[in-house]
C-alpha cells in the first residue's frame, strides 16, 4: 500500500511540474509572438507617442478628464465610430463607463497604416479584443470624413 501512495505522490508531482512549466511558457511564448508583430510594435509605439499622455500608458485615462480605454464600453460600440475619433478628433460629450467627459480630442496625425496600428494596439493591449481594422478601411474613412463635419478649428 505504501508504494501504491508513494508511486501516486511521485507522478502526481511530476504532473503538477509540468503544467507549471509549460503553461506559463505557454502563455510567455503566445504574448512574446503578439509583441514581435510589427504592427503591434509600430501600434505600441505611435499609442505612445500620440496617445499615452492623455489616456495614460496603461489606458487608464484621467478622472473626469480624459476617458479610459482599458476595458471601455464606448470603444466597444462601433469600430467606425472610433476610427473617426482617431482620424478626425472628438468635441463632444460623451459617456464611458457610466462616467461623462466633454472636451476636445485632436485627431491622431499619421499614415492610415499608422491609425489601423493604433487602432488595433488599443484594441488587443486594453482588454477590448472585439475589432481590428485594415489600413484600407481607414482610408476609406477618412476620405469619407473629409466631405462630412471636422472639428471647427481644423476646418
Amino acid at each position: 500500500m505504501k508504494r501504491y501512495y508513494l508511486f501516486f505522490l511521485l507522478f502526481s508531482t511530476g504532473i503538477l511540474s509540468v503544467f507549471t512549466i509549460i503553461i506559463p511558457s505557454y502563455t510567455v511564448v503566445m504574448q512574446q509572438h503578439r509583441k514581435s508583430d510589427s504592427s503591434y510594435t509600430n501600434g505600441y509605439n505611435q499609442y505612445n507617442n500620440k496617445c499615452a499622455f492623455c489616456h495614460q500608458k496603461d489606458g487608464s485615462g484621467i478622472n473626469g478628464y480624459y476617458p479610459p480605454l482599458y476595458n471601455s464600453d464606448y470603444l466597444l460600440k462601433d469600430k467606425k465610430l472610433i476610427a473617426e475619433v482617431l482620424i478626425l478628433g472628438l468635441m463632444d460629450t460623451i459617456i464611458v463607463n457610466g462616467k461623462t467627459y466633454s472636451g476636445i480630442m485632436h485627431p491622431a496625425l499619421g499614415t492610415d497604416q499608422e491609425i489601423a496600428d493604433i487602432f488595433n494596439y488599443m484594441y488587443q493591449e486594453f482588454g477590448n479584443n472585439a475589432q481590428s481594422i485594415s489600413s484600407l478601411e481607414i482610408s476609406k474613412i477618412r476620405k469619407k470624413g473629409k466631405e462630412t463635419k471636422r472639428l471647427e478649428i481644423y476646418k
